[in-house]
Order: C-alpha cells, then sequence, then structure tokens
C-alpha cells in the first residue's frame, strides 16, 4: 500500500515527526515499511498491510490514524461529514435481489456535474501513489477510496435504463469494461445491471456502457458493501483483479459505505465549478444494521495474556488512541472497537493491541517457571520399534490413503469421488499390494512381504492397527501362514516381551498369501512388563544431539550364500562386527532367497545386506570402503558353507 507522507499530513493540524521516525514507529509497533522514498517533494512509504488490517488500514485515514496512536499526538481530523448547499429530491429505484451478497448499497444522484481535468494538488496526489488521473469525477472517487477504504465508482445516469439492480449474472452474460475488455461472466458472479444488462461487475469491475465521459452531467453515486468471499471467487474466476477487489476480498464493515459516500459527495461538490449543481438525497438499502460489537476484559486478563504488569490508566490510555470506547468498572473493561476493526472480537485481541502500542520491546523475555511434564507416547515407540524389527525381517511397509470409496463414515466435503470415506480396514490395501507385487516376481519361491501400521475409522471410534501379510506366486509353495505363526511372530513377541496369548489376532488366508490384522493397543496391553526399549528411551538420562554429518555416504551392497539353518541375524551381526566405525546404523537386510528342491526342502540359501558408510570429519574414498569390504568379504568366505555371491 503507497501512503503519501504529505496526504497523511493533511489530517494533522500540527506538524507530523520526519518520515523516516513515522517509518521506524510504524515497523515497531504496526506494519512492515517495505519501502521510502522522496518523490516531487512529498515521501511515499510501502506499507505491507496484512490481511488482518486490511479491514481499515488499507487507506490514509486508517494509517493516520495508526502514526497518531503508535507515537502518542492528536487524533486525526474526521473529514468525511458533509454540508450540502442546494438539496434535491432526485432519485432512481434501486432492487437489491441478493440481500445475502450485499449487505448495504447506497447511492446519490447528483445532476449538473461538469466533467473535467482534476485541480494539480488532486492530479499529484494520485500520481505520488501511483494511481493516474482520468477526470474529475473518476479521480475524485479514486481518492475517496484511498483516504476512507471503501471503493466507490460513479454512473452516467443518463445511460442508466429503468434504475439499477443488483443480481447473479446470467450464464454467458457479458459486460465491457471500462478498459474496453470483454469479460463472459457466469452465474455466481455479481453485477449491478439495468433493464439492458450489466453495467459493473459489483465490488470489481466498472462497466463502459453506463461509464462517465465529458458528455456526462448527470451522476449516480455508488458506495456499496459485497460479500468478501464472493468477491474473492468472482475475482479469481475472471482473473480480474483491481483496488477495489483487494478491498472487498479482505471484508470491510459496512459502515464505510456511509463514510466513503459522503466524503465522494463533498470531493464532486468542493471540485464543481457549477453553482446550480443539484445533490439527491442518500439512498440507503441496508436490510440488516451492523451493530457496534462490545466485549469485556479484566486487566488482569490482559496482563496475565502479556506477562507484564500494565496500569488500568496506561491501558485505558491506549485503547483510547486507538478510537476505542472504553468503561471501567473496576479492573473491568467494557470495551467497543470501531466497527471498521473487524479482526477486535476477543480479550486476547485486545491484549495484542495493548502490547503493540506498549511496545514488545518493552516487555521482557521470561523463562517459565515451570517445564510441563514429557509423557512417553508409547504407541509411537512401539510403531517405530515394531516397524524396525519388521524391516530387519524382510518386510516392506506401505502407506495407504485414510480415506477410500467405501466405508462406515462418510466425509461431508470429500477431495475425490473415490475418497469419500474412512477407510475400516487395512487389509484390502496389504492383500492388494502383495497381489500386485506377486506379478513381477522372478523365483517362484520368493516370497513378498508387506506390512502397514495405520488408523482405521468405525462407528465406535478409530484405532491404530497393524496388518502384516506373506504372499506366494503359487498355492503349492504358500508357506505364509507358517512363517508368520512360527517364525515372524514369536520373534516378534519376543522382542516386545509379549506372550502370543494374550494378543488377539485377526487372519485373513488366501490361496497364496496369508494377512494377520492386530490392534496395536493390544500389543501395548500385552506386554508383561515395560518393555527394554521403551523402558532405554524413558530412562536415558545421557541421552544427547548426534549431529548430522556433513559429509557424503558411500553404499555398499554384500550378497552371500549361507547354509539353510543360519538367520539374517547372524549373518548382520558378523558384518557389523568387522565393518568398524564408519558403518553407520546396523546392516540393511534386503533380500532372502531360498532355493528350494522338488520336495519343498530348501537346498540353497542367500542373504543380502546393504552397507551405509559415512565419516563426521572427512570424506570418505573409495579405497578405505574397499578394504573394509574385502575384511568383511574374507570373513564371510572363511565360515563353514558361506560363499559370496
Amino acid at each position: 500500500m503507497k501512503i503519501s507522507y504529505n496526504w497523511l499530513q493533511s489530517h494533522f493540524d500540527k506538524p507530523l515527526p520526519k518520515p523516516l521516525e513515522i517509518s521506524k514507529a510504524l515497523i515497531f509497533h504496526s506494519f512492515e515499511v517495505e519501502g521510502l522514498e522522496e518523490i516531487a517533494g512529498d515521501y511515499v512509504f510501502d506499507i505491507k498491510i496484512l490481511p488482518d488490517r486490511a479491514h481499515d488500514c488499507l487507506c490514509h485515514f486508517g494509517i493516520a490514524r495508526e502514526v497518531s496512536a503508535v507515537l502518542d499526538i492528536e487524533k486525526p481530523k474526521h473529514l468525511f461529514d458533509i454540508n450540502i448547499g442546494k438539496k434535491s429530491d432526485d432519485s432512481i429505484r434501486i432492487d437489491n435481489n441478493s440481500p445475502e451478497l450485499c449487505p448495504r448499497y447506497m447511492a446519490r444522484v447528483i445532476r449538473g456535474v461538469t466533467v473535467k481535468e482534476s485541480p494539480t494538488w488532486l492530479k499529484e496526489r494520485l500520481s505520488a501513489i501511483g494511481q493516474r488521473s482520468i477526470n474529475n469525477i473518476v479521480d475524485s472517487a479514486n481518492f475517496a477510496m484511498f483516504e476512507v477504504g471503501q471503493p466507490l465508482h460513479a454512473f452516467d445516469m443518463d445511460k442508466i435504463k429503468g434504475g439499477i439492480s443488483i443480481r447473479k449474472a446470467l450464464p454467458g452474460e457479458k459486460i465491457v469494461t471500462l478498459d474496453d475488455k470483454e469479460v463472459i461472466l457466469n452465474e455466481n458472479i455479481l453485477v449491478i445491471a439495468d433493464e439492458e444488462g450489466p453495467l459493473a461487475i459489483a465490488g470489481i469491475k466498472g462497466g463502459k456502457r453506463a461509464g462517465v465521459t465529458s458528455e456526462t452531467s448527470s451522476i449516480v453515486l455508488e458506495s456499496a458493501n459485497f460479500s468478501a468471499t464472493n468477491i474473492r471467487r468472482g475475482s479469481a474466476s475472471l482473473s480480474l483483479h483491481t483496488d477495489a477487489s483487494k478491498r472487498f476480498e479482505n471484508g470491510i464493515s459496512p459502515i464505510l459505505a456511509k463514510f466513503g459516500l459522503d466524503y465522494f459527495t463533498r470531493m464532486i461538490m468542493e471540485l464543481s465549478s457549477n453553482t446550480d449543481m443539484e445533490v439527491g438525497q442518500e439512498i440507503d438499502i441496508y436490510e440488516t444494521v451492523e451493530k457496534e460489537r462490545a466485549f469485556i476484559a479484566t486487566l488482569a486478563d490482559i496482563n496475565s495474556i502479556l506477562g507484564i504488569e500494565i496500569s488500568k490508566d496506561k491501558v485505558f490510555n491506549i485503547l483510547e488512541r486507538l478510537g476505542m470506547k472504553v468503561s471501567v468498572t473496576g479492573d473491568t473493561l467494557e470495551v467497543v472497537p470501531p466497527q471498521e476493526r473487524l479482526e477486535l472480537n476477543t480479550k486476547e485481541d485486545l491484549s495484542e493491541e495493548v502490547g503493540r502500542i506498549y511496545g514488545y520491546e518493552n516487555i521482557p523475555s521470561i523463562v517459565p517457571e515451570k517445564i510441563g511434564e514429557i509423557v512417553q507416547n508409547t504407541k509411537y515407540v512401539f510403531s517405530n520399534k515394531i516397524r524396525e524389527i519388521l524391516k530387519d525381517k524382510g518386510f516392506s511397509e506401505i502407506y495407504g490413503y485414510s480415506f477410500t470409496d467405501k466405508g462406515e463414515i462418510e466425509v461431508m466435503n470429500a477431495i475425490a469421488s473415490d475418497k469419500s470415506f474412512l477407510r475400516k480396514d487395512l487389509t484390502f490395501l496389504v492383500s492388494e499390494k502383495i497381489e500386485l507385487n506377486l506379478k513381477n516376481i522372478i523365483f517362484d519361491n520368493e516370497p513378498v512381504k508387506i506390512f502397514e501400521i495405520g488408523t482405521v475409522f468405525e462407528k465406535e471410534g478409530e484405532s491404530t492397527r497393524l496388518v502384516l501379510g506373506i504372499g506366494y506366486k503359487t498355492k503349492k509353495l504358500n508357506k505364509g501362514k507358517e512363517k508368520l505363526e512360527k517364525e515372524i511372530l514369536p520373534s516378534l513377541w519376543k522382542e516386545l516381551n509379549i506372550s502370543k496369548e494374550l494378543v488377539p489376532i485377526k487372519s485373513d488366508i488366501k490361496d497364496n498369501f496369508t494377512i494377520f490384522e492386530f490392534n496395536l493397543e493390544d500389543i501395548i496391553n500385552a506386554s508383561e512388563k515395560v518393555p527394554s526399549f521403551v523402558a532405554n528411551k524413558i530412562i536415558n538420562k545421557n541421552a544427547s544431539y548426534k549431529t548430522i554429518s556433513l559429509y557424503p555416504r558411500i553404499i555398499r551392497d554384500v550378497a552371500v550364500f549361507v547354509p539353510t539353518n543360519i538367520t539374517p541375524e547372524h549373518v548382520g551381526v558378523i558384518i557389523e562386527k568387522n565393518a568398524g566405525p564408519l558403518l553407520q546404523g546396523k546392516p540393511i537386510l534386503f533380500d532372502v532367497f531360498e532355493k528350494k528342491d522338488e520336495a519343498g526342502n530348501v537346498i540353497k540359501k542367500s542373504i543380502a545386506f546393504r552397507l551405509i558408510f559415512q565419516s563426521y570429519e572427512r570424506t570418505l574414498q573409495d579405497e578405505e570402503i574397499n578394504d573394509i569390504m574385502t575384511k568383511i568379504i574374507n570373513v564371510l568366505n572363511g565360515g563353514s558353507g558361506y560363499e559370496i555371491r
């Protein structure tokens, strides 16, 4: 938002502080000032107004009020009142067919206007903030908007056929805008129209058909309030963004419509050379009048939120400087904020206002007196441990969507038609992925091992499940159930310190794969005592931060034939023992291959690991890693029945 220093000065009788001082004050208390530039005897601030203050500060009066508050100087002059000289009863019929999208519509007819070039001072003010001068009527509308924050428009009265209607556009309806561009509208766009069609895209852009020209002698001033949501969507759908739409998109108070219309009228009257100009009555269509908002806060509330003791008199002074009406009873404050301050609704909002004007730099940083108790997330710890165990046993983890095309709980605002329900089980996806991966198996006796830990949603509530499955390419070779029951689960329960009889199992056995499902809560509750891996995380008082290495990793794979009775864990220990300190973590098992004879007996077994080497002090060289790998290979080859592949 471009703000002119000279324009700001017009709101004050006494000279303002220097521009740099104002800039620093705004940065400390209100907004980021992104630039300060001297232009033709003026200084222009480039102020970043965030959306929560766009309601009242996208204008010079709003910034003048901020400057007054943060510098504690005189309040800016309220320039919106007018004294209409020659009045008339002239009016125009207005029908508001969309009050939900146009809460307030104000208008005024003025006859006997003279459209001409704007005076030098007005052109200079507009030029300073990057606006082009058009004529005295259009410039008055723009000037009033940048003064009050209320978008305004003027129609040529003689070009309006049969009155004004506020309505939604018809599908495919067209309008030629003031810049000669044809826009195709849709039924969600609000328009200002007459009997012949749209005159303007409401809150976004005026139309050319009823635009003000040098021949215009009678005008209709428009000052309205439109739905922020509708303007934002309409502006986006038409790819049409204007100064007016920017203000409406963020939401502005209907009270600004009155301020804007009066200021616009005053500007035209002051710039007119026609003493016979007739100013019509104010037309105001306002069904649901916005009332002043009042809320209660105590001095204790404000001081508690800010963490500092500020006196009642100081708080009262700050709130009044911000234009709020304050009634004090004891230590209780009843506060009525300016109606255009739409973001002020709670005692927390009020405390923020007090804090920023008081100065956050004046509020000391205090370390909390008590650190909250750190509660161990047992579910998280168990989930990670289960992942670690299953991955070491050659399982691959999958992550499925929580949304699916069927279930018990339907989503009100689904992201897609096939994701309109919350999933009620994990087995379907695990089954699907096992079947998919079995199509790509090279060796018939090579199993596919998959698991998922995730949340399911039922009418009774949500729960976390563990689902794991093993599949083989053919039914004849299917040993998934046997492998899960005799090898995988006993090892899992042992490491989790759980008695298997205590964990309910839900199984799904197909022709060529087996799936087991568990409730994670059942696994946790079945633990006979706190497992060592949980206890270590809780009582490890020597835990310290370990930095991330700045140097690249070197990754090597090793595969070895082993006797059929040798487990991957046994081979992993041998590798880890001989890899030395450069090995990061444990060897990662990524393949177990078993070759069987016609009777189904394993006659050859291969195990493959991935090793990650990394230093925290230097970049590793291939030669030194080659030496380590040679040592590992020699040790493995030296074992009875071992052979490097």
